[in-house]
């Protein structure tokens, strides 16, 4: 049996905090905090011995590198974050492209407002976009949750997870959640190779859900999302219990699952 080696872990460590960090609190919280790291690092180097020395210095290069390649796009996610709550803030009508991150379905809980209707959380799709008046590219991809009621409804159902949806509506912000509520929503299926693909990927799954369809509903869940990633109707206790259990990657369950099911805020 071999023993793991673990020399770049302190590395990797920093690499991923940072990343944390300059998703949570913007690019220039994760600038400062890697600069404060280097500074520290340099400082340790200074006073080690030598052995040591060529240790940290491995480390500071690959942090260092790493760096170059992800403040960039974390200054691109800030710059379209921004975009979205400044149109939030100021309510404006906007118009943009999403991919569906699963089939639309009823909110299953939350306030009585909120039963209505259908929800799938979703992403932008980086590329053009109008606020308002103002045509806008946004820079980056953004997970946002993407309602629908009345008129907007059927045409949301008509979505697929994976669908690129083309929405009309009004953002608002729900805590760290952005929320698309739409007044138009059309999925743009498209054609050639990718889309013959998303259909038999659909296909295999409606054929699951008919295989499973004899099981309970949490049994049913487990058996499609250890398949194919599909894990409508497994119930937020049971994904409690396996985020806890540390086995969630076993069938896919995600933060944006139980959203999704459940309402916002």
């Amino acid at each position: 049996m071999q023993r793991a080696d673990l020399r770049l872990l302190p590395a990797a460590a920093c690499i991923w905090a940072l990343a944390v960090l300059g998703v949570a609190a913007g690019a220039a919280a994760a600038v400062a905090a890697g600069a404060l790291l280097i500074s520290l690092a340099l400082t340790v180097i200074v006073l080690a011995g030598h052995g040591p020395r060529q240790a940290l210095f491995a480390h500071v290069g690959i942090v260092v590198l790493a760096g170059v390649l992800l403040f960039p796009a974390l200054l691109r996610h800030g710059d379209a974050a921004q975009t979205l709550e400044d149109a939030a803030a100021e309510g404006v009508v906007v118009e943009l492209t999403v991919i569906a991150g699963g089939d639309p379905s009823p909110p299953a809980s939350g306030p009585a407002w909120s039963q209505g209707g259908l929800q799938v959380m979703a992403r932008t799709e980086r590329g053009p976009a109008r606020l308002g008046r103002e045509q806008v590219t946004l820079p980056a991809s953004l997970p946002l949750l993407v309602r629908a009621q009345g008129e907007a409804a059927p045409g949301l159902a008509r979505a697929r997870d994976g669908d690129p949806i083309r929405i009309r509506g009004v953002l608002r912000t729900s805590g760290s959640l952005v929320v698309l509520s739409a007044f138009e929503a059309t999925p743009l299926h498209g054609s050639g190779p990718g889309a013959w693909a998303q259909t038999a990927r659909h296909a295999l799954r409606q054929q699951a859900r008919a295989a499973t369809d004899h099981l309970p509903a949490d049994e049913a869940a487990l058996v499609r999302g250890m398949t194919s990633g599909d894990t409508t109707g497994l119930s937020e206790e049971s994904e409690e219990i396996m985020r806890r259990a540390g086995i969630s990657h076993l069938v896919a369950v995600s933060g944006d699952t139980s959203i999704n099911r459940g309402g916002c805020a």
